[in-house]
C-alpha cells in the first residue's frame, strides 16, 4: 500500500507530573522564570541592538528610526529611548552594579577620570524655561577587563569616597583634589576617619605631559625641554610592555628610574628660574605637586605610565558627541592654528600614524618653511621625538 509523505502521529503521550499533597494527588504548574523586560513586546536581542548601536557607534535614535523606515519596520524614537531607560534601570542594578562590587573586591588598578556635562532639566510646573544644571561623568577602567560609567551631581569628595569606598589597590587618575581624600584619607577633626580602606594614588604622566605641551604651544620654550624628557621616557617604557609585570618593575629601577631622577632635578631648576604666573610656571608646579604620586609607577610592574586607557574608552562617547568628525581632525584643526616647536613635534607623531598621516603631513608641508628646521633640530638628537622627526624631514624632503 502506497502511503503518502509528511508528518504521521503515530501514538501521543503526555507526561503527568504527580505530587501528594495533604493526601490528595495533585499536579503543581512550573512557575514562570522572571521575565527582564516585563510587558514588552521586543525580544531582549532588540535591546542589545539600540544600547550598541546608540552608545557603541553613536547612531541617534532619528538615524535608527529611518534606517528601520528604510527596511519597512516600524519603531519609533520615542518607544526606542523608553527601552533604553528601561535598560539603563535594569542593568544598572545588576549587571553594571556587579561589575562595580567585582571591581572593588578583585581589581589591582583602576584608571579613572570625570568630565563635566550640562544636564538638560525637566519641565517646570508653569511651563517657564529652566537652565541646564552641571552634572560629571566617571569613566573607570577595572584592570583592563571591563570599562563603567558612573554618574554624579557633584564633583566633590563625599562623591569620589562614596564610588570607590571598598577598593584598596592603585587608583591612577589626574591630579584633582577631590581625590586627595582617598589617599590621604579624612582630616582629623571630621568623623569617620577609615584609614583601613585607603587605597593608592598614581599619577598620570600624560596630564603631566599636557601641561608642558600647553606652555610650549604658546611659545614658552623651556617646556620644550620638558616635553623631551616626558617624551623619553615613554619611549624607554614602550620597550617594557610585552614583559611579565615583575620583570617590568626591574628594568623600570634601573632604566626608567634614572630618567624620572633627572626630570624632577630639571623640573626643581625650572621652578626657580621661571617666575610669575604663566604656563611656563605652571606646568613645573604639577609637575612638582605631584611628584609622589608620578613616581608611584616604579612601585608596581602592572601600572601604566597614564590612564589612556580611560580616554580610549571614552573616545567613542567624544566622537558621537562630534557628530561623526575625526578626533585626529580635531586636534589638528585646534593646535595647527599655533607655529610653535611643540605643534611641528605633535605632527611628526601623528605623519607617522597610518590614520593621522594625511592631515598631519598636509599640514607640514604647508608650514615647511618653519618645520624644517625645528624637524632638523629634532632628528640630530637622541630623545624620543627623533624616529618620527626624521621620517617626517624625509617625507618633507620627497614632497618638494
Amino acid at each position: 500500500m502506497r502511503i503518502r509523505g509528511g508528518l504521521r502521529v503515530l501514538e501521543k503521550r503526555t507526561a503527568v507530573y504527580e505530587v501528594e499533597v495533604a493526601g490528595n494527588k495533585t499536579v503543581l504548574g512550573a512557575e514562570h522564570p522572571p521575565r527582564l523586560f516585563p510587558r514588552s513586546l521586543c525580544h531582549t536581542s532588540v535591546y542589545a541592538w539600540l544600547a550598541v548601536e546608540k552608545f557603541a557607534l553613536g547612531v541617534s535614535c532619528y538615524r535608527l528610526e529611518q534606517s528601520l523606515e528604510t527596511e519597512e519596520e516600524s519603531l519609533d524614537r520615542g518607544t526606542m529611548c523608553r527601552y533604553l531607560e528601561e535598560l539603563g534601570a535594569t542593568l544598572g542594578a545588576t549587571v553594571v552594579e556587579a561589575m562595580f562590587a567585582d571591581a572593588r573586591d578583585n581589581c589591582h588598578v583602576l584608571s579613572t577620570d570625570a568630565t563635566g556635562a550640562a544636564i538638560q532639566p525637566e519641565p517646570s510646573a508653569d511651563g517657564r524655561r529652566q537652565t541646564c544644571k552641571k552634572g560629571h561623568f566617571f569613566t573607570i577602567v577595572a584592570d583592563c577587563d571591563h570599562v563603567l560609567f558612573h554618574y554624579t551631581d557633584s564633583h566633590s569628595s563625599d562623591a569620589v569616597k562614596s564610588l570607590f569606598k571598598g577598593f584598596s589597590g592603585h587608583l591612577q587618575c589626574d591630579a584633582s583634589p577631590v581625590c586627595d581624600i582617598l589617599d590621604r584619607g579624612v582630616p582629623t577633626l571630621l568623623p569617620e576617619a577609615d584609614d583601613d580602606e585607603r587605597l593608592s594614588l598614581v599619577g598620570c604622566w600624560a596630564h603631566c605631559h599636557r601641561y608642558f605641551f600647553e606652555a610650549a604651544i604658546t611659545k614658552h620654550r623651556s617646556a620644550i625641554e620638558g616635553l623631551k624628557k616626558i617624551r623619553e621616557m615613554f619611549r624607554v617604557d614602550a620597550q617594557f610592555a610585552k614583559l611579565q609585570p615583575r620583570d617590568r618593575k626591574r628594568r623600570r629601577a634601573t632604566e626608567l628610574a634614572p630618567l624620572i631622577d633627572d626630570f624632577f632635578r630639571w623640573v626643581e631648576q625650572a621652578r626657580r628660574t621661571e617666575v610669575g604666573r604663566t604656563r611656563a610656571t605652571k606646568a613645573p608646579g604639577y609637575a612638582h605637586n605631584q611628584e609622589q604620586e608620578l613616581r608611584r609607577v616604579l612601585e608596581d610592574g602592572k601600572l601604566a605610565l597614564d590612564n589612556g586607557a580611560r580616554a580610549r574608552a571614552v573616545g567613542g562617547l567624544w566622537g558621537a558627541a562630534r557628530q561623526g568628525r575625526c578626533a585626529h581632525a580635531y586636534v589638528i584643526e585646534q593646535y595647527g592654528k599655533f607655529r610653535s616647536e611643540a605643534v611641528v613635534l605633535l605632527m611628526a607623531d601623528m605623519a607617522a600614524k597610518s590614520q593621522t598621516k594625511r592631515n598631519a603631513s598636509a599640514w607640514l608641508v604647508e608650514h615647511r618653511e618653519f618645520a624644517e628646521p625645528v624637524l632638523a633640530e629634532a632628528a640630530r638628537g637622541k630623545s624620543g621625538v627623533a624616529p618620527s622627526a626624521e621620517k617626517a624631514l624625509k617625507a618633507l624632503s620627497k614632497s618638494k
